[in-house]
C-alpha cells in the first residue's frame, strides 16, 4: 500500500479547476479518474472507505472539492455532475500567486463567504472554528465524531 496520504478536499481543488481550464464540459467521472494518478494514490487508497462505509474517501473529498469551488462561483453546473470552468475559475488560474486553492482564497469571493455562513453553525463558536481550520470535510468531521 502506498505511503502517500490522501489528499483534503482543499488539496483537490486546484487539480480539480486545472483539469477544467480547456472551457470544455467535464462529467465527473473524469475527474474521479483523473485525481488518483495525479496524486499517484494506490489502489488501496482509491478504495479507502470513510468510517460510514457508504462512500470512498476520494470520491468525499472530490464532491467538497467541487461543492466549494461551485459555491465560490468558479465552476458551473450545466447539468448533473457536469462541470466547467467560470471566466472567474479561469482568472484565478492566471493568477500566479495562486498555487493553491484553500477556503483562504475561496474567501476572496461574496457568494463563497454567502454560502460558508449560510452552512455554518450558528450557535457554538468552537465548532464554527473547527470546521473552517480543519481539512477534513464536514462529513468526515461528523463520522469521526459519532
Amino acid at each position: 500500500m502506498s505511503n502517500l496520504q490522501i489528499p483534503t478536499y482543499e488539496q483537490f481543488m486546484y487539480p480539480f479547476l486545472d483539469y477544467l481550464k480547456d472551457e470544455n464540459e467535464h462529467i465527473l467521472k473524469e475527474l474521479y479518474e483523473f485525481s488518483p494518478p495525479y496524486f499517484n494514490l494506490s489502489e488501496e487508497r482509491v478504495e479507502e472507505l470513510l468510517p460510514s462505509g457508504n462512500q470512498t474517501v476520494v470520491v468525499n473529498r472530490i464532491g467538497w472539492a467541487r461543492t466549494y469551488l461551485n459555491n465560490a462561483g468558479l465552476i458551473s453546473s450545466p447539468k448533473r455532475a457536469v462541470f466547467k470552468i467560470t471566466q472567474e475559475g479561469l482568472k484565478l488560474l492566471q493568477d500566479s500567486s495562486v498555487k493553491e486553492i484553500n477556503q483562504k482564497v475561496l474567501e476572496r469571493y461574496p457568494q463563497f463567504l454567502e454560502f460558508k455562513n449560510r452552512t455554518k453553525p450558528s450557535t457554538d463558536s468552537d465548532v464554527k472554528a473547527m470546521i473552517s481550520e480543519d481539512s477534513r470535510t464536514p462529513l468526515e468531521i461528523m463520522n469521526e465524531n459519532y
